[in-house]
C-alpha cells in the first residue's frame, strides 16, 4: 500500500479504538493506576489536581475553548504558587481523574458514527497496520503480538491466491479507502490551487467514472508509487473480479468501510490531548487496539 504522511492535521488530539470495551473493567485498571501515581507523585498531583478541580466547575457551568486556553496559560504561568497552597491532594486529584475518566468512557461509541474528518485522522495515523489487518484478520493480527510483516510475505499471500473471502472483502474496502484518499488531497503535489475533493461514501458514478478507469490504466496519477506493492500485486491477481467486489461498497460511509476491515469496534476521539495516564494505560488494554495523544 501506499500512505501518506504529510498533510495531516495539526491539531492536536487523541484517539483510541476498543474492540467489544468492558468499561466496567477498564474503569477499575486505570484508576487502580491514577491512585498508585497519586500517592507515588504527590507534588506532581497538587498542580493537576486543582486545576482539573477549577476546570470541572468551570465545565459544568460552561466554558468556551478560548476561556479554557487562558486559564490554562495563568494557571501553569503560577503553578508553583498552586503547588504550595494546596492541601488534601490525593482526594483533589482523584476527583478530577474519576470526572474525567467518565467522561472518556461515556463517549465511547461504534466507529461509524463519528464525522469524517476524524474516520480521516484514524486512517492517516494508524493507515499502516490495516494492508496486514486485511489480509490476517484483526484477531490474528492481535494474537501476532502487532508485529509488522514484511510487504513481500503480505504480496506472497496474495499471489497465491489463497486469501479467504472476508480477506477479499477487507482488502478491497481498503483499496476504496486508498482511492478516496488521493482523491481528498487532490493534485496538492503539483498544483496546490487544485484542492481535492472529499468523497462521503462510494457512488455509483465514482466506481465507473473514476476508480475503475485508473485502475485499467496503469500510467494513471493513481498508480504512481504503487508498482510492484501490495496493492498492484492484489490487482493484477485478483482484477478480473474487482468490479464486482467493488460494486458491493456503493452506498457504505468511509466509517461502514473502515469498519469492513477492523470489525465493529468502539472508538473514543478528542479534539484535544488526553492526559498521558489514560493514554498510558488505555494502550495497555488488551481490548485496546490502537491509542495514542499525538500533535497531528
Amino acid at each position: 500500500m501506499k500512505f501518506r504522511t504529510d498533510y495531516v492535521t495539526n491539531s492536536s488530539s487523541s484517539s483510541y479504538i476498543f474492540k467489544e470495551p468492558d468499561v466496567d473493567a477498564i474503569r477499575k485498571t486505570v484508576i487502580e493506576k491514577a491512585e498508585r501515581h497519586a500517592r507515588e507523585h504527590p507534588r506532581e498531583v497538587m498542580f493537576e489536581g486543582y486545576f482539573g478541580k477549577y476546570l470541572i466547575r468551570l465545565e459544568r457551568e460552561g466554558i468556551s475553548e478560548k476561556e479554557w486556553h487562558e486559564i490554562w496559560h495563568y494557571m501553569d504561568a503560577h503553578k508553583e504558587e498552586i503547588k504550595q497552597a494546596a492541601t488534601d491532594t490525593h482526594q483533589v486529584y482523584m476527583e478530577w481523574y474519576v470526572h474525567k475518566l467518565d467522561k472518556i468512557l461515556s463517549g465511547l461509541r461504534p466507529l461509524q458514527e463519528y464525522q469524517t474528518y476524524v474516520i480521516w485522522e484514524l486512517y492517516d495515523w494508524y493507515g499502516n497496520d490495516f494492508p496486514e489487518i486485511s489480509i490476517q484478520g484483526l484477531d490474528s493480527y492481535l494474537a501476532g503480538g502487532r508485529k509488522k510483516t514484511d510487504d513481500r510475505v503480505l504480496a506472497e499471500q496474495i499471489s497465491s491466491r489463497a486469501l479467504s473471502e472476508d480477506a477479499l472483502e477487507r482488502f478491497t474496502g481498503l483499496l476504496v479507502m486508498e482511492f478516496l484518499d488521493e482523491d481528498r488531497y487532490g493534485n496538492l503535489d503539483e498544483d496546490e490551487s487544485q484542492p481535492g475533493v472529499e468523497i462521503n461514501c462510494l457512488t455509483q458514478e465514482y466506481l465507473e467514472n473514476v476508480m475503475l478507469p485508473q485502475l485499467n490504466d496503469r500510467h494513471s496519477r493513481f498508480w504512481i508509487g504503487y508498482e510492484g506493492g501490495i496493492t498492484d500485486t492484489f490487482v493484477r491477481t485478483y482484477g478480473d473480479s474487482l468490479p464486482e467486489r467493488l460494486s458491493h461498497f456503493i452506498g457504505r460511509t468511509l466509517g461502514e468501510i473502515l469498519e469492513t476491515i477492523l470489525g465493529q469496534v468502539y472508538l473514543y476521539f478528542d479534539d484535544n490531548e488526553t492526559h498521558y495516564l489514560f493514554g498510558d494505560q488505555f494502550c495497555s488494554l488488551p481490548e485496546c487496539i490502537f491509542g495514542c495523544n499525538h500533535m497531528g
